[in-house]
């Protein structure tokens, strides 16, 4: 009774643990992609009559790509061990499908389908940050920067290269964390285009 009571206790402390981690990123994340959104609606909203606000949009851009840059190394150790347990997870769940019993392909499957998702959230939200940052370079090339100063254009250039530079969280340098859904309408500018 008493080793059912204490495994009971470090499976709910584990739990615990991963569930907290998880939500700590998601809402982490999703701060810094609104941040993104915020700053992409200000620079598409620049004219040459509110160009004396690029100093400030150039600062809080170089914020939110230094945040985002710290969070992929707070969050870098975490995400891996989650989907390296994961990984295993699932090799292990799939052995235990094809010599189980069927009593237990149930709640086989159910834990099976809560490791999916576990995954497919943390490659969600990563996806959502590329997205965002990378609007903000085609926010600036939708403001009128046409109308402005030569400074002004320069400055705007200078965003949109800045821009181009993706922000992605990559557990442990392993590999991009990101769910890249099929879009035939649009080519992405993470990948380069071939050329003939």
């Amino acid at each position: 009774m008493q080793i059912v009571m204490s495994v009971t206790i470090v499976g709910f402390i584990c739990l615990l643990y991963i569930t907290t981690v998880d939500a700590l990123y998601y809402i982490m994340t999703s701060r810094v992609c609104c941040h993104f959104a915020i700053l992409s609606d200000e620079i598409q909203a620049l004219d040459e009559n509110t160009t004396h606000r690029l100093r400030d949009i150039v600062k809080r851009h170089q914020y939110l790509l230094e945040l985002s840059q710290n969070l992929e190394e707070i969050f870098r150790g975490p995400n891996f061990f989650n989907v390296l347990i994961g990984s295993l997870e699932i090799c292990a769940l799939g052995f235990s499908l094809t010599i189980g019993e069927w009593e237990q392909i149930p709640g086989v499957v159910l834990f099976l389908s809560s490791v999916f998702v576990q995954i497919l959230m943390i490659s969600v939200f990563g996806e959502n940050l590329i997205r965002e940052s990378t609007e903000i370079g085609e926010a600036a090339f939708r403001c009128k920067w046409y109308n402005m100063d030569k400074k002004s254009k320069n400055t705007i250039l200078l965003i949109m290269i800045r821009a181009g530079y993706v922000c992605h969280y990559v557990p442990l340098n392993a590999y991009a964390l990101y769910y890249k859904p099929k879009d035939p309408g649009r080519r992405s500018r993470i990948e380069p285009q071939e050329t003939n």
